[in-house]
């Protein structure tokens, strides 16, 4: 599958060098595109303003069969493609940050937390660094065993039908399992009130970054959806400072 991905230059030509934040969108791991969600692009727009590129990546999704290693893989290629090209775009390698989505906040972390030679998939990039200064984690699964995977519609339910050894694909794909006192700086955000990802998810992330001295800080939201539907003016608040 012919994998792109989108670059948003910057607004104003603030530093000699552009930090860059990857965006890595969700959908399940079978849905979604790299397009920017309506919510998210005033925020973007503002660090643009600042001097910052925007990054939107594509990862292939997955069809009728679980594979998780190739979407980690997808999104570990963008931050070494990132590398690869920053003199060709005037990237500041050492300023990279990402934003993921639910299942991309699944993915986005597993990429910042795993070791720097780990998930290689492309061999023109496999010699370039896929570290990350910060991650930014709204809503993303740390935990798949938290999943509920009963009542899934029909391109979910083949996915997931098709995981063999349930407790390998587990201990292989959980963030949680990957934390460590050297990785990125890590903001959880994750609402109460999702029906989607438990918010003992997010929980369950913080505990062991703390345990493990990883530099972390969690903010609680309350009254959005999954989606940050209905999301509420404390909500925007908390999330804005």
């Amino acid at each position: 599958v012919k994998l792109t991905l989108d670059i948003y230059s910057p607004l104003k030509n603030v530093y000699k060098k552009s930090p860059v934040i990857l965006y890595v969108h969700g959908g399940s791991w079978v849905y979604g595109d790299k397009s920017l969600p309506e919510v998210l692009t005033p925020v973007l727009d503002t660090f643009r303003e600042q001097g910052y590129t925007i990054i939107s990546t594509s990862y292939e999704l997955m069809r009728n069969k679980e594979d998780f290693n190739k979407q980690v893989c997808d999104v570990k290629d963008t931050i070494r493609w990132i590398y690869k090209n920053a003199d060709t775009y005037n990237f500041d390698t050492n300023e990279i940050g990402m934003i993921g989505f639910s299942s991309g906040a699944h993915l986005s972390l597993m990429a910042a937390y795993s070791p720097n030679d780990d998930f290689t998939d492309d061999t023109f990039l496999s010699s370039y660094p896929s570290k990350v200064k910060y991650l930014v984690d709204f809503a993303g699964p740390t935990d798949l065993s938290l999943l509920n995977t009963t009542n899934l519609n029909f391109d979910l339910n083949k996915v997931f039908s098709s995981i063999r050894n349930r407790e390998s694909v587990i201990n292989r794909f959980n963030p949680i399992n990957y934390v460590s006192q050297d990785d990125p700086d890590t903001l959880i955000i994750h609402s109460k009130s999702d029906k989607i990802v438990p918010f003992e998810s997010a929980e369950k992330l913080y505990e062991k970054c703390q345990d493990a001295n990883s530099n972390a800080e969690f903010i609680v939201l309350n009254n959005s959806g999954h989606d940050l539907s209905g999301i509420s003016s404390d909500d925007i608040i908390a999330i804005s400072k």
